[in-house]
């Protein structure tokens, strides 16, 4: 995992790999968060992609995520998400 800062607007990526049995799965992700208002509006973008067969072809998952926060105060945030997933076809 990683997270880079500059100013408003703070990076993350993943990367993750693993065996469960005999099956390999990986995945990563990336996201952007941007305050609109600081300290009171975010705005995130996201891309996921996980693979839960590497063994087999055009089995993974894609998703895209936009998603505005509301926040209020240090310890309350209310955030609204919409998913765009896209599966490949086997």
């Amino acid at each position: 995992e990683a997270e880079y800062q500059y100013k408003v607007f703070t990076l993350r990526a993943e990367y993750m790999q693993g065996v469960d049995d005999t099956i390999n799965k990986g995945g990563y992700y990336v996201q952007l968060i941007g305050d609109v208002i600081p300290k009171k509006i975010q705005l995130s973008g996201r891309f996921e992609y996980f693979d839960t067969n590497e063994a087999i072809a055009d089995n993974a998952v894609y998703v895209y995520t936009i998603c505005p926060s509301f926040l209020f105060g240090e310890l309350c945030k209310i955030q609204i998400g919409y998913d765009i997933i896209r599966e490949e076809a086997t």
